[in-house]
């Protein structure tokens, strides 16, 4: 880990050979950024890749949401605290739910499935 690494790990497990990385830190746009990170032989058969990422960017609104729902006033602050409610392998969802919640803007990234295998669109059987 880097002397001022701002990332904050919200869940971390590897069991049965399937990798799960849950974090948090700073966009570098004012907001957050959570980013789940799988895989393993599970995250292969149900997304055709491994190593499969999602990330959830929070905007600098949504941040100063969960600033004042949390009592705390950084980033840093927030990320702990989502580290301390969430430490579960659904942290990441968790979060989604509570940023509705506050009705906080984010949006989430994550590549699409191609199940063709050249990239192109799949046709009808």
């Amino acid at each position: 880990m880097e002397l001022f690494d701002d990332r904050v790990v919200l869940f971390e497990s590897d069991e049965g050979g399937e990798y799960l990385l849950v974090t948090c830190e700073p966009s570098g746009m004012g907001g957050l950024v959570v980013r789940q990170t799988s895989e393993g032989p599970l995250t292969q058969w149900c997304f055709e890749e491994s190593p499969h990422a999602v990330e959830t960017f929070v905007t600098h609104e949504g941040l100063v949401a969960l600033e004042h729902f949390y009592g705390v006033g950084t980033s840093n602050q927030v990320a702990r605290m989502l580290s301390i409610s969430f430490a579960d392998y659904d942290c990441a969802q968790r979060v989604r739910s509570l940023l509705r919640e506050l009705d906080a803007k984010f949006d989430v990234i994550e590549k699409p499935i191609d199940r063709t295998g050249n990239g192109g669109i799949c046709g009808a059987a």
